[in-house]
């Protein structure tokens, strides 16, 4: 009768006995184990490319989408932009002082470099009021910081 071992040894392969011990190797995986795992890591990385295609292109999509809304709203903003310019221009008195006002512009420049804070210069009685319109002249002029006037927008408490 012929052992395991002396068939392996026929065989050309060599055969694990049960009793392994602990200095032996792992058993090798079978090529249609190592096929699977091959194929399932394939796998992951498909849909990890995919995933990562797909938020490039919701990202593409929202950068166009965004482009598009600014695109459509252009016009009004031209349209608010020319208002305010015509406004600004019918609300400059022929007396008005240029240098005092440009030096106004000057000085929120400066500040804004000085600071790092933006500043723009405001009309204390704002050009198009709901109640009252003031002047583009130097006396209704005013440095502060941007987010201020942003957040006065064209409001004026009249006093009753």
């Amino acid at each position: 009768m012929i052992t395991a071992q002396q068939a392996a040894d026929i065989l050309g392969m060599s055969v694990r006995l049960k009793n392994l011990r602990a200095s032996d190797p792992e058993p090798r995986e079978s090529p249609l184990a190592v096929l699977f795992r091959k194929m399932a890591a394939a796998k992951q990385l498909a849909r990890e490319k995919l995933k990562k295609q797909k938020a490039k292109a919701a990202a593409k999509k929202k950068k166009l989408e965004a482009a598009d809304r600014k695109e459509k709203r252009r016009p009004l903003v031209a349209h608010h932009a020319g208002k305010r310019r015509a406004a600004k221009i019918q609300r400059t008195p022929a007396w008005a002082d240029q240098e005092a006002i440009r030096a106004m512009y000057e000085k929120a420049k400066a500040m804004t470099e000085s600071t790092g804070i933006v500043h723009h210069v405001d009309h204390e009685i704002p050009l198009q009021g709901r109640r009252v319109s003031g002047l583009h002249v130097e006396n209704n002029l005013c440095v502060i910081p941007a987010a201020d006037n942003i957040r006065k927008y064209n409001h004026y408490e009249v006093e009753s």
